[in-house]
């Protein structure tokens, strides 16, 4: 069960751990640092979020975080269904890259000896 405490300008959610993994309660948090300042803490079962909003904000409602850890709730869980299709996906488009023969090189036209190379750029050529 979410929990939470409305203060001055000032909220303080318990999240439970066993609903919500770290990087979803993370990024939730993240997408109000604009507005807050949030400071989090763990206990055995929760975590605590506590949020501050920053001058010149009016407000920040409780739905609105809600929303927001559901919506990276549901990123989250299509990232972990998906990553191994995403894999696949890309090691494919790699292999293909690197598979064939060389067919054309290039042969550079001259070959410069080292003094040709290696001249002083302040060096006039006519002395």
């Amino acid at each position: 069960m979410l929990k939470m405490k409305l203060g001055v300008r000032a909220l303080t959610f318990e999240i439970p751990k066993e609903l919500y993994n770290k990087t979803v309660v993370l990024k939730a948090a993240y997408l109000f640092t604009d507005r807050a300042y949030i400071y989090i803490q763990q206990t055995d079962a929760n975590y605590v979020l506590n949020i501050k909003l920053k001058p010149g904000i009016d407000e920040i409602t409780a739905e609105e975080f809600k929303n927001e850890l559901l919506a990276q709730a549901v990123r989250y869980e299509l990232f972990e269904q998906t990553k191994d299709i995403r894999k696949l996906i890309a090691m494919r488009a790699l292999a293909t890259t690197i598979v064939g023969e060389v067919k054309d090189v290039i042969e550079p036209q001259k070959m410069y000896t080292e003094d040709e190379i290696l001249k002083d750029w302040f060096e006039n050529e006519n002395t």
